[in-house]
C-alpha cells in the first residue's frame, strides 16, 4: 500500500448509475432523517429547515455572488445524472477500455467494490439517501493539440472553452440527447467532470490540477457555435485520472477528490485557510470539504437540505438531549438565542462524531502522509473513537442592492444576497463593518465561516503546524472513557477560541453551557444549561 497524497483544491471562481448494495440501502432506509418526528420536545424541538437549501437560495452558496442571477449549483436531491467525460492529449495516453471500468466503478460501483466509495455511494450515505448520484461515462475525447498548447488555447480558461467544445461534440457529432443531465431544465448540464491524462512533462501546475468552476461566457464565445446548442455546460470538474488510480488501496480505485470537487458542484465552500504559509486549519481537518476526509459536516448537510437540527428554543434553562450518531441519523443541536431558523445565520452546532459509515476507512487506515515524528499529536486520520463535535458557524449573508449593503437582515434579504460573508481564509473574509463605511470591499476579517472549537481549549487549529494534530481526540468532547479533550463546555474557559470571546460574532451573548452525561457508540446524552 503506497502513501495518498491529498491534495488540496481550491475552488476557481472567477474573482478575488447504481444503487447502493443491499446491505447500504437497508441500512440508510432505516435512519432516514424523512422518517424522524417533528415537533416540540421538552424545551426543544426539531426544527424543519430543508426548504433553505442551496439549491432553492442559489445566492447563498459558492457560486453566488459571482453571476446575475447566481448560478443553480447542482441538485441535492433526488437521481441526479452525472455527465463524465475522459479526456487525453496528443501527447498522452489515451483510455483503454480497463481505465473506463475504473472510471465507471469510481463513480457507480458499490463500497465493496472500490479501494473507499464511489462518488456513488459516498453521497447515497452521507445524504441518507436522500441524493442519488448515477454518472454515465461516455467515450474519451481527444482535444486535438498537445499538453503544452492547451494553457494559451483561450485566454481565459481553456478548460472553460473545452467543456462547450466537449458539449458541442456530443450533441452534433454524437448524437447525444442531453435532456436527462438537466434535471431542473434551465438549459445547462447540471453537473460535467472531466477526468483527464496529460503529458506531466510539458503540462504546467496552474493548468493542470482538480478544480470546480463555472463555464465563462469568453469560452463560450470562442467555442464554435456554442451559443446555438439546445444544453450548456455550466458547473463542472477538472482533475487527473492519477489522482483516481494514486495506487494507495488495495483496490486501486480512489474517489476523495471526485467526492470533495462535486461537493462544491452541491454549492459548498472550502472549510480549509487558502492561506497556507499560516498554518491555519479553522474547521479541524477531518471533513470533507476540508482535508478531503470523512463524512460532510451538519453545517454542510443542512445547507444541502438533508438534515435539520434539534433547537433548543429557550423555554426551560435545562434541557437534555441525547444524539445518535451523525453520519447514521442526521441528529444534531443548534445552539443561538434569536436564532433566524435558516442556515444562512451564526450559531453552535454541536454533532456526534462516530467512526462508521463515510467516516469508518479514514479512521481506520489514516494517512502516512499526515503522521508526524513528534510525539503523540494526531493519528494521520479521522478520530478513532467517537465524540462530540462543538463548530463555531458564521454563514451570514451580505445583502446588495440599492441603497442598502451590509449583512442580510431577514430571510427576505437573502434573494439580494451578493455572497458569504465570511470566510475561513482571513485574506477573504470580508469585513462588513469597514466595508459598509467605505462602500467598497474590505477583506480581513477575523471572522470564520466554519470553524472546531478543540475541546481541550487549545488554539492549534489557529497556530502553524496544524496538521500534526490531525485526527487528535483530544478536540472532541467525550466521557473520559472515550479519551475526549472534556466533557463540558462553558463560555468563560473557552472565551479565547471565539473572535468577541464571550459573544458570538454578532455581539449576541453566549448563552449556553452543556455537559455530557452519558456516551456510547452509538449516540450520547447531553445536558445544556442556560448561563445565569
Amino acid at each position: 500500500m503506497k502513501k495518498k497524497y491529498v491534495l488540496f483544491t481550491p475552488l476557481l471562481v472567477f474573482s478575488i448509475a447504481l444503487n447502493a448494495c443491499a446491505s447500504e440501502s437497508k441500512r440508510i432506509e432505516e435512519v432516514s432523517f424523512d422518517e424522524q418526528t417533528f415537533g416540540d420536545f421538552d424545551g426543544y424541538y426539531r426544527h424543519d429547515i430543508s426548504e433553505y437549501n442551496l439549491t432553492e437560495y442559489p445566492q447563498c452558496g459558492v457560486f453566488g455572488g459571482y453571476t446575475d442571477p447566481a448560478r443553480l449549483p447542482t441538485p441535492s436531491m433526488g437521481t441526479v445524472n452525472v455527465l463524465v467525460v475522459p479526456v487525453y492529449f496528443e501527447d498522452s495516453d489515451t483510455f483503454s477500455k480497463e481505465d473506463l471500468k475504473v472510471l465507471d466503478k469510481v463513480y457507480n460501483a458499490d463500497s465493496k467494490d472500490t479501494g473507499w466509495e464511489s462518488l456513488h455511494s459516498f453521497y447515497y450515505k452521507s445524504s441518507y439517501g436522500k441524493l442519488d448520484f448515477e454518472a454515465t461515462v461516455v467515450e474519451p475525447y481527444n482535444v486535438g493539440i498537445k499538453t503544452a498548447a492547451f494553457r494559451n488555447w483561450e485566454n481565459y480558461s481553456p478548460t472553460g472553452k473545452l467543456a462547450y467544445k466537449i458539449t458541442k461534440w456530443l450533441i452534433d457529432d454524437k448524437g447525444m440527447n442531453l435532456k436527462k443531465f438537466d434535471s431542473n431544465d434551465d438549459g445547462y448540464i447540471d453537473c460535467l467532470q472531466m477526468v483527464y491524462k496529460y503529458n506531466e512533462k510539458t503540462g504546467d501546475s496552474d493548468t493542470f490540477w482538480a478544480y470546480t468552476t463555472m463555464a465563462s461566457a469568453s469560452a463560450a464565445a470562442s467555442a464554435t457555435s456554442s451559443k446555438k446548442l439546445p444544453y450548456k455546460p455550466e458547473i463542472y470538474f477538472w482533475s487527473r485520472y492519477s489522482m483516481i488510480e494514486n495506487d494507495y488501496y488495495d483496490i486501486n480505485i480512489d474517489a476523495h477528490t471526485l467526492t470533495h470537487e462535486t461537493g462544491h458542484a452541491l454549492g459548498l465552500n472550502d472549510y480549509y485557510d487558502y492561506d497556507r504559509n499560516k498554518g491555519d486549519a479553522p474547521a479541524g481537518m477531518c471533513d470533507m470539504m476540508d482535508l478531503n476526509i470523512g463524512d460532510h459536516s451538519a453545517f454542510s448537510k443542512m445547507l444541502l437540505g438533508w438534515t435539520s437540527p434539534y433547537y433548543v428554543d429557550g423555554s426551560k434553562n435545562e434541557v437534555t438531549i441525547t444524539l445518535n450518531s451523525f453520519a447514521e441519523t442526521g441528529d444534531f443541536i443548534l445552539l443561538k438565542d434569536n436564532w433566524n431558523g435558516t442556515p444562512y445565520d451564526e450559531y453552535l452546532t454541536l454533532s456526534y462524531f462516530t467512526p462508521d459509515l463515510n467516516n469508518k476507512q479514514d479512521s481506520e487506515m489514516g494517512y502516512p502522509e499526515w503522521q508526524w515524528d513528534r510525539g503523540d499529536y494526531g493519528v494521520g486520520g479521522l478520530y478513532k473513537k467517537a465524540g462530540l463535535a462543538l463548530h463555531h458557524v458564521d454563514n451570514r449573508q451580505i445583502a446588495y442592492r440599492q441603497n442598502y449593503f451590509g449583512y442580510a437582515r431577514d430571510i427576505n434579504d437573502l434573494k439580494y444576497s451578493y455572497s458569504t460573508a465570511h470566510s475561513n481564509t482571513q485574506s477573504q473574509s470580508v469585513n462588513v463593518e469597514e466595508s459598509v463605511k467605505q462602500w467598497s470591499w474590505v477583506t480581513g476579517s477575523p471572522y470564520k465561516q466554519f470553524a472546531l472549537i478543540a475541546a481541550d481549549k487549545s488554539n492549534t487549529l489557529n497556530e502553524s503546524y496544524a496538521f500534526w494534530y490531525l485526527g487528535n481526540q483530544n478536540f472532541l468532547f467525550s466521557t473520559p472513557e472515550y479519551g475526549g479533550g472534556a466533557s463540558s463546555f462553558n463560555i468563560a474557559d473557552y472565551s479565547h477560541l471565539f473572535a468577541e470571546e464571550t459573544k458570538f460574532d454578532d455581539g449576541e451573548d453566549i448563552a449556553w453551557s452543556f455537559e455530557i452525561l452519558e456516551q456510547n457508540d452509538d449516540n450520547i446524552t447531553v445536558k445544556l444549561t442556560k448561563n445565569a
